[in-house]
């Protein structure tokens, strides 16, 4: 009967001591998945941040050049209303002065696209004659910005009305190409040339 109870007593101790080992590996193998998921966790945290900060530098790149594209176009169309707009020498002289803030051209381009609206005899054609012209419509487009020199190149198809008081005015399509550079906000190329009637 004593040896019943000895051998009941060392099962139940050897028991006792595999529950004992099973908790104590339970409690390591706990202790080692909380500490590979919080390792998880960190990386995970690490990486999301460097997406998010990737994702806002993104936006905010597409954001300026989105901008930029929208000021190029207004900026050849404000161009436009005013360089095909007069109805007499005084406004046709001031159109140079009053585009200036938004071009950096050369002298030469300056000189191709601004002519002085005199006669050989230095008298106003457009004085003399009662011509016309004003800006009636225009569509916009853009390439992508280069990156390399910021520069936008813009194209615009312009519908101009010009004639004289006497006659009338007529409609006719113009086209535009014009390099807008983003450092200045200025367009730093136009270039005009008639479309087809």
């Amino acid at each position: 009967m004593n040896f019943m109870k000895s051998k009941m007593s060392i099962g139940l101790l050897i028991i006792a001591i595999g529950l004992s080992v099973a908790v104590v590996e339970f409690r390591h193998l706990n202790f080692g998945l909380r500490h590979d998921t919080k390792q998880v966790k960190q990386t995970m945290d690490k990486q999301r941040a460097k997406q998010d900060v990737s994702l806002t530098s993104q936006s905010q790149k597409m954001l300026v050049q989105d901008t930029n594209i929208i000021r190029a176009k207004s900026t050849l169309q404000a161009f436009a209303k005013v360089f095909f707009s007069y109805n007499n020498q005084a406004v046709y002289d001031a159109r140079l002065n009053d585009l200036s803030n938004m071009m950096q051209l050369t002298d030469e381009q300056k000189s191709s696209l601004f002519s002085s609206g005199l006669d050989r005899n230095g008298n106003s054609k457009i004085n003399n004659l009662k011509l016309v012209s004003k800006y009636d419509a225009g569509t916009f487009y853009t390439t992508s910005i280069s990156t390399d020199d910021h520069v936008i190149h813009v194209f615009g198809n312009v519908v101009v009305k010009a004639g004289s008081q006497d006659l009338g005015t007529k409609s006719s399509t113009v086209i535009m190409f014009a390099d807008y550079d983003t450092s200045i906000n200025k367009l730093t190329s136009v270039q005009i040339k008639k479309g087809m009637e």
